[in-house]
């Protein structure tokens, strides 16, 4: 009830503040977004986000009034002092990461000095809000650790947003750990509230030397500790560590004793200063690890285990996105991934990407960055490279262009997409037969001629007309679904192009079958130079795989295949363009001496939701 109730003073009190310190302010959103979580109820998610905005409205402002810092602007807030920024409705959890990793980068050459006379580093624990003078310069026993772990939970934020770490805050962590080696400096505390904190950031990092060494050392004093001036929020602090890192017996009762103690005097406090940090810290020792294991075993809840995972759309296409290290262990992938998907490959393929380096440079032709992301495809064992739109600091991926991709609604920034030596992906060579046409025999004994294709995916690639199509300016969609017919041939070939090719029949996804064309008339096709139909995994396709356009447009490029022979005369400068149901898509395609070097399209992405997969 006094959290609800409570509001900051008018004027400052004695201590120089309206009764509020931003770590007070971190640990209520934190409590907060527990409750949530705890209860279900959104309104304490409200609550937070009311929290996060009266912080902003004081961070970057002066002591005694409402004037902002000098310098400081929306777009640069920084500039005057310790502001975080702005807050964004239409932001996601990333935002706010990002405005944390910018706020410690900008604090900690302030915090973080070089000793005078030699290249020693010592830290200062208070600095003025310009972030100019500074105020207290002594150092505290856990300054350093606990900079280090803060430092390491923004890095583990970005890690869990934006996928493996990417040297996020790497120089400063490292610095970090470095003061920590000094002597003296990861020695547990006698302070209540020092010890608590100590073993609050202990319990991100129990598995590392650093943190049990320090964890023995805390718990050794706990049942110890001896208080002159008891204060509630500080033995608060301690009760709220020793329940993170997780005690038993004597101590365990300790904490019982200690919050019994307060809890009938907390609301008779009258030191207004201390009222906020009072309650904060109340809450915190009352649920120190954000849940309530013991409760939710009497209440028969099942826990369930769940990893992290993206729904995004790439192209024209949509899939799961998941990093490997969020991943359970490998040999439960054949049965978890699957049912992630929500339909079994009966063959057991997965579909890897491992990202072995990047880089972000200044686009010449543009007044934005971009990145080139250098990925090692683990299915074909294949490079590719992939070269997109960033912002932010640190950068990433920016969906803001004007880029509009035929099957896609809407503009979006362009990704480029390079694969590299794309041939032979699956069977080690661009010909598997070593003939650009081969003839296939079905099971009623009829024949049909077909390129087999392996470029970044294999395909067989087939005339329409030489499937009994009349019209095929009318080729769409629809008109292949409502004929079971045609359907059962098409798939009748693309199993005899699999046995042909050396690939299983019985694996519907590989290799796909396509129907290719010529363009009917110039008016009705302008600047396309072959026209196809895609058959996926029993259905025609709306567009055209990604994979898939670039074995087409690799096979139109190469003499003596059927996309050759079709699109004969109309390649400009090694690009073709392919149409297909939903639009056109151009590939380019690089040959020396008959290699195909690599080969090139552009697509759009998103992000579409974020969440958890839950398995058992």
């Amino acid at each position: 009830m006094l959290a609800r109730t409570w509001v900051p003073p008018e004027k400052p009190g004695a201590g120089g503040h309206r009764g509020r310190y931003l770590w007070t302010d971190a640990f209520g959103i934190i409590n907060f977004i527990t409750l949530s979580k705890e209860t279900s109820s959104p309104i304490y998610l409200i609550l937070a986000k009311r929290l996060v905005s009266a912080v902003h409205d004081v961070l970057g402002r002066t002591r005694d009034g409402p004037a902002r810092l000098p310098r400081a602007t929306d777009d640069k807030p920084l500039k005057g002092g310790l502001r975080i920024g702005n807050m964004d409705a239409q932001g996601g959890d990333c935002v706010y990461n990002q405005f944390g990793v910018q706020l410690a980068r900008a604090v900690h050459p302030h915090f973080v000095k070089h000793r005078e006379g030699g290249d020693g580093l010592r830290m200062v624990w208070k600095i003025s809000t310009n972030m100019k003078t500074v105020l207290v310069p002594s150092e505290g026993y856990l300054d350093a650790a606990t900079g280090f772990g803060i430092y390491r939970l923004l890095e583990r934020a970005a890690e869990l947003l934006y996928g493996p770490p990417s040297g996020v805050l790497i120089d400063e962590i490292s610095k970090y750990r470095q003061l920590m080696s000094h002597e003296g400096k990861l020695k547990a505390n006698y302070d209540p509230l020092d010890l608590g904190m100590g073993l609050w950031v202990c319990h991100f990092f129990r598995d590392e030397d650093w943190a049990r060494t320090l964890g023995s050392q805390s718990l050794e004093i706990a049942p110890i500790i001896s208080v002159s001036r008891r204060l509630a929020f500080r033995e608060f602090g301690t009760c709220l560590g020793l329940g993170c890192y997780g005690v038993d017996g004597d101590l365990k009762e300790g904490l019982t004793v200690v919050i019994d103690f307060w809890q009938k005097l907390v609301d008779d406090l009258s030191d207004e200063n201390l009222r906020p940090i009072t309650l904060v810290m109340y809450a915190a020792a009352l649920v120190p690890r954000g849940k309530l294991d013991a409760d939710r075993e009497a209440m028969g809840r099942v826990t369930r285990l769940s990893f992290p995972a993206i729904f995004a759309r790439g192209g024209t296409s949509n899939g799961l996105v998941i990093f490997r290290h969020h991943l359970p262990p490998m040999d439960l992938w054949h049965t978890v991934l699957p049912a992630a998907m929500g339909s079994p490959d009966p063959s057991g393929r997965q579909l890897n990407g491992l990202v072995t380096s990047s880089t972000i440079e200044p686009d010449p032709s543009h007044d934005f960055q971009t990145a080139l992301v250098r990925v090692f495809n683990t299915n074909t064992r294949k490079v590719m490279h992939s070269r997109f739109r960033v912002a932010g600091d640190p950068p990433r991926y920016c969906p803001d262009g004007d880029y509009e991709m035929d099957g896609v609604p809407g503009r979006q920034s362009k990704i480029v997409m390079s694969f590299l030596d794309p041939g032979g992906a699956k069977t080690g060579r661009v010909f598997p037969t070593g003939s650009p046409v081969d003839t296939l025999t079905l099971p009623d004994g009829s024949t049909v001629q077909a390129s087999l294709v392996d470029v970044s995916n294999p395909g067989v690639f087939v005339r329409a007309s030489d499937l009994g199509i009349g019209d095929l300016s009318f080729l769409a969609p629809p008109a292949v679904e409502a004929d079971p017919a045609l359907k059962i041939r098409l798939e009748q070939i693309r199993q005899a192009g699999a046995a042909t090719m050396g690939l299983d029949p019985g694996v519907e996804s590989v290799p796909k079958v396509v129907m290719v064309f010529p363009p009917p008339h110039a008016r009705l096709s302008p600047g396309i130079d072959i026209k196809c139909l895609a058959m996926s995994m029993g259905q025609t396709h709306k567009a055209v795989p990604l994979t898939l356009a670039l074995c087409l447009g690799a096979a139109a490029r190469t003499e003596g295949t059927i996309p050759h022979e079709l699109a004969a005369g109309h390649e400009k400068g090694g690009v073709i363009v392919i149409g297909h149901p939903s639009g056109r898509l151009e590939v380019g395609t690089t040959v020396r001496d008959g290699h195909i070097v690599s080969a090139e399209l552009h697509r759009t992405a998103r992000v579409l939701m974020k969440g958890e997969i839950f398995y058992e």
